[in-house]
């Protein structure tokens, strides 16, 4: 557990505004939500993996951060890490400043846009649950990397081909941290590389 002040409080309160607001903004499905304490316990899996980075760049950039899983819970647990959530759908935009502010999350900044289109300080991790492959998860946000980057996602039986396919592509070594067995699906695989290479 994270010695986090308010730790449980705030995560509390984030699972109370996940069962106000599913419905209304379409969030997360009533199956999910009734399994949202393994999904937490997962998403600060995530946060456990950020915590073991040697880096004075604290800085992480969500991509597709929806309903805040894992993005709120890393901000929630990683205070002293800077959090840039960025999703595309208004709604859940909406729902996670909602979150952002009733919890006090002054590490989070919420982007309603493309990645894409976003212009931020170089980051040194990249996050997502459900972005495709880890060559699409570089691409898309190669223009906001430090000079290394770590990407870390949620992954199934193929991470493996995923990680060669992006050596390949790259033409570089990376550094596949071990693999982090998740509880509801997958595994969470962190990897290590140059950032910002441009994309064909």
């Amino acid at each position: 557990m994270f010695h986090v002040k308010h730790f449980d409080e705030k995560i509390l309160k984030y699972k109370d505004l996940l069962h106000k607001y599913h419905s209304t903004l379409d969030l997360i499905s009533k199956k999910a939500l009734e399994d949202i304490d393994r999904k937490i316990d997962d998403s600060l899996k995530y946060a456990k993996s950020i915590d073991k980075i040697n880096s004075n760049n604290k800085t992480i950039l969500d991509i597709g951060s929806g309903n805040g899983l894992p993005g709120i819970v890393i901000a929630i647990a990683l205070p002293h890490w800077n959090i840039s959530l960025v999703e595309r759908r208004g709604r859940r935009a909406s729902f996670l400043k909602i979150v952002s502010s009733q919890l006090n999350l002054s590490n989070t900044r919420v982007y309603l846009a493309d990645v894409k289109n976003l212009r931020l300080e170089p980051q040194a991790v990249v996050t997502a649950q459900a972005v495709g492959q880890f060559k699409d998860l570089y691409c898309l946000s190669r223009h906001l990397h430090s000079q290394i980057i770590t990407l870390i996602s949620r992954k199934g039986e193929n991470w493996q081909e995923e990680t060669l396919a992006l050596k390949q592509y790259l033409k570089l070594n990376i550094d596949v941290k071990k693999p982090i067995k998740l509880s509801s699906y997958g595994n969470l695989i962190a990897i290590d590389l140059q950032g910002g290479i441009e994309c064909q």
